[in-house]
C-alpha cells in the first residue's frame, strides 16, 4: 500500500496507474510546467510579456492609446492570469491590433534553450504508454506526434479515442482564432448548449468516465482550469487521478492541506522533494516511473512468455 503523507526522493509508482497502463486506461494532462521545463514561458510571464508589448505599442507613436505606465503596473500585480490575458487582449482588439495580439503570443511562446532545464522531457513521456492530452496552446510536444495532432473541435471523436494522438483542448497557436487564452474562450469552450463544443465535451466525458489520469505541470493556481473540468465532468466517476507536485523538507503539513483539496475531486497528490533540483526533479521521476512502468507491464510479461514458448519448443523438438 502505497503511502502519499510523505515526501519522497523518489516517489512510488502508484499500482493504480500501472493496472491503468495495462487496460489501456490511462491518460496523462500537461500543463504549462512541463512546456517550461523545455525553455517555454509560464503563464505569468506570457501575462506579463503581453502587458509589457501592448505598453511599448502605446508608447510608440500613440498606436494604442490609453494604456499608462499605472495601469501597466497594476496589470502586472494582478495573479489572476486569465485575467490580464483578457484585458490585454481587448485592448489590442480594440485599437484594430486583434492579428498582432496572436503574432506576440507566439513570439512569447516560442523555445529559449538558455531556460531549458529538461529539454528532453517530451521524449521521456513518450514512454509512458497512455492517451495524452493537454491544456497548453504550444506546439512544442506535436512534434513528436507527426499529424496526428487534434485541436479542431470537429476533430474529438469520443467514440474512436486514439492513444496514438496528442489532443489540445484548449486549442492551438497553430488556429489562434480556436485557443483558450480568455474568459470569454473559456466560456464559449465549456458552454454546454454550444453545438461547435459537443464534440469536445462528449470527449471529455469519456476520459473522465473511463480512464485513470496523471497530472503533470499543473500548479495550483492553473489547477484552477482543470477544477471547472472536474466539476462539469468526472463528479462520479469513480476513476482515481493523480497529480505529481513538488515539496521541500519539512512541507508535510503543506503536503496535507494540498490533499484536502485534491481529494475532493478524487486526486491523489503525489509529492516529490524538490530541495535540490526544484521543478527539474519531475523530470526524474517521469524517467524512474516510465522504467517502472515498462518493467511491470503486461507487454513484458507477454514477452517473457513468448521467449518461454519458445525455449520449450526447442527442447521439445
Amino acid at each position: 500500500m502505497e503511502d502519499y503523507t510523505k515526501i519522497y526522493d523518489m516517489p512510488p509508482l502508484p499500482s493504480t496507474i500501472v493496472e491503468a497502463v495495462n487496460k489501456e486506461r490511462f491518460a496523462v494532462f500537461i500543463g504549462a510546467g512541463i512546456s517550461r521545463l523545455t525553455g517555454c514561458i509560464s503563464w505569468s510571464e506570457l501575462a506579463h510579456g503581453l502587458v509589457e508589448k501592448c505598453y511599448s505599442l502605446n508608447c510608440a507613436n500613440g498606436a494604442i492609446a490609453k494604456f499608462s505606465f499605472r495601469q501597466k503596473q497594476q496589470l502586472k500585480e494582478e495573479t489572476d492570469y486569465k485575467k490580464t490575458i483578457t484585458i490585454i487582449k481587448e485592448i489590442f482588439s480594440e485599437n484594430g491590433y486583434k492579428g498582432r495580439f496572436y503574432e506576440e503570443v507566439d513570439k512569447l511562446l516560442q523555445v529559449n534553450m538558455e531556460r531549458a532545464e529538461c529539454p528532453e522531457i517530451y521524449n521521456e513521456l513518450l514512454g509512458i504508454r497512455g492517451l495524452f492530452l493537454t491544456t497548453n496552446i504550444d506546439t512544442h510536444f506535436d512534434k513528436l506526434f507527426g499529424t496526428n495532432v487534434v485541436f479542431h473541435d470537429q476533430d474529438f471523436d469520443f467514440e474512436h479515442i486514439d492513444q496514438t494522438k496528442l489532443y489540445h483542448i484548449h486549442g492551438s497557436i497553430q488556429k489562434p482564432e480556436g485557443m483558450v487564452l480568455t474568459l470569454e474562450n473559456y466560456f464559449d469552450r465549456y458552454q454546454q448548449s454550444s453545438s461547435s463544443t459537443n464534440r469536445l465535451h462528449g470527449f471529455l466525458s469519456q476520459v473522465f468516465e473511463k480512464y485513470s489520469i496523471l497530472f503533470l505541470g499543473y500548479g495550483f493556481g492553473e489547477f484552477e482550469i482543470l477544477g471547472y473540468l472536474f466539476t462539469k465532468f468526472a463528479q462520479g466517476s469513480g476513476q482515481q487521478h493523480f497529480i505529481l507536485l513538488p515539496f521541500y523538507t519539512g512541507e508535510e503539513s503543506l503536503l496535507k492541506l494540498q490533499q484536502y483539496y485534491y481529494k475532493t475531486m478524487n486526486i491523489t497528490v503525489v509529492a516529490y522533494r524538490a530541495d535540490e533540483a526544484g521543478y527539474a526533479k519531475l523530470s526524474g521521476v517521469v524517467k524512474e516511473w516510465v522504467k517502472e512502468i515498462k518493467r511491470r507491464s503486461i507487454d513484458l510479461t507477454r514477452r517473457y512468455r513468448q521467449i518461454d514458448d519458445f525455449v520449450t519448443d526447442i527442447e521439445n523438438a
